[in-house]
């Protein structure tokens, strides 16, 4: 996972053709109808095109997020509530990223990339669904018949089956463990290695708007305190309670952009961090997450807590320190090939100069 702003115009200039060369368009981790943003974010286009019947009739009411950052990885349960806005039936498959990666080239420059997501599970109207991989083997397999963009989007998906009445109501909960140590975060060319999460609530923007509410609830686990935070996205006003270690944030009727997307940085990087320990108990991650959703927090006071930005780095002679790095592993080959050849121009010149002398010498 990888976070960077670029704030000077020359550090964007020397980067923007290797992004667009190198990195995919946007992807979100959001729960969403599965498809693509074309370049320029300007266009949306479904990955199966029978589902076209479907789009922006359905709307995400409220979304409310948990999330238990631990060292190394987040435990996350999402419980979205939707709505048929038609007086007709609506079917659709309905997804969620596994991984992926974000990016903007504006004015400055920022880069998300979404970790893959483990044990990824989800209920509708309180029964568990199977997730659905014979549209994707199906795509594989009929390649011919589909661009191969979404041929290779189809496998990123976890995909599932939606029908809803006219008018209906229904909620959606999602869980899943995604790892948040491989991660750094980039200012100019300072660059600290932190745990981060990212949730990319801009992927909303495909449902029916506005989305009316969404909830946001972080509870430190793993001894974590308030002081471990480096970064939290502002425009969610969160607010903590020190008994249970809990961020609490919100918006209300409102259509997400890229401001709105939900990132904290928290921690130091673990260089011995085993995920695979991890994913083998997810289960018991996810009970705490139901512990925690099921709370009441009207009983709960948060107070108001002041957290920088994800960006705001506290190291400024790093950034110094990795530009000159930056500059000496994109020059130093040339720098050191040009030297190596000034080297045999001057070895040969003084031979020349050594011949003609002795020459001169001679007559």
């Amino acid at each position: 996972m990888i976070l960077y702003r670029f704030s000077d115009t020359l550090k964007l200039l020397l980067l923007f053709g290797i992004l667009n060369i190198f990195l995919p368009k946007r992807v979100f981790s959001n729960a969403a109808q599965p498809g693509i943003w074309q370049a320029g974010g300007a266009f949306y286009s479904l990955l199966y095109a029978e589902d076209s019947s479907s789009f922006q009739k359905i709307q995400m009411q409220e979304e409310q997020i948990f999330i238990q950052l631990y060292r190394g990885f987040a435990a996350v349960k999402g419980v979205y509530t939707f709505k048929n806005t038609t007086n007709e039936a609506v079917r659709f498959r309905m997804g969620y990223p596994v991984n992926g990666i974000y990016e903007v080239v504006e004015s400055n420059a920022q880069e998300i990339r979404i970790d893959s997501l483990s044990s990824f599970k989800v209920k509708v109207k309180g029964e568990w669904q199977t997730l659905m991989r014979d549209t994707i083997v199906e795509i594989e397999n009929n390649g011919d018949n589909y661009p191969e963009k979404i041929r290779q989007m189809a496998k990123n998906w976890e995909l599932w089956s939606m029908s809803f009445e006219k008018a209906e109501v229904q909620k959606v909960e999602v869980y899943f463990l995604v790892v948040t140590n491989e991660a750094a975060v980039s200012k100019g060319y300072a660059r600290e290695s932190y745990n981060s999460f990212i949730y990319l609530l801009e992927s909303g923007s495909v449902w029916k708007q506005p989305i009316e509410k969404a909830s946001f609830y972080i509870q430190l686990m793993d001894q974590l305190k308030l002081n471990s935070i480096h970064g939290l996205s502002s425009n969610f006003d969160f607010k903590f309670n020190p008994e249970y270690s809990i961020l609490k944030g919100q918006k209300e009727q409102f259509s997400p952009n890229f401001d709105d997307n939900l990132i904290v940085t928290y921690s130091k990087k673990n260089e011995h961090f085993d995920f695979h320990s991890i994913h083998s108990k997810s289960e018991k991650y996810f009970s705490a997450l139901d512990k925690l959703s099921s709370s009441d927090f009207s009983f709960l006071s948060f107070e108001n807590v002041e957290i920088p930005e994800p960006f705001d780095l506290t190291s400024s002679d790093g950034g110094f320190f990795n530009m000159l790095l930056f500059f000496a592993a994109v020059f130093g080959p040339f720098i050191l090939l040009g030297g190596f050849f000034l080297f045999i121009i001057i070895v040969l010149i003084k031979q020349y100069r050594r011949k003609r002398k002795k020459s001169e010498s001679t007559f």
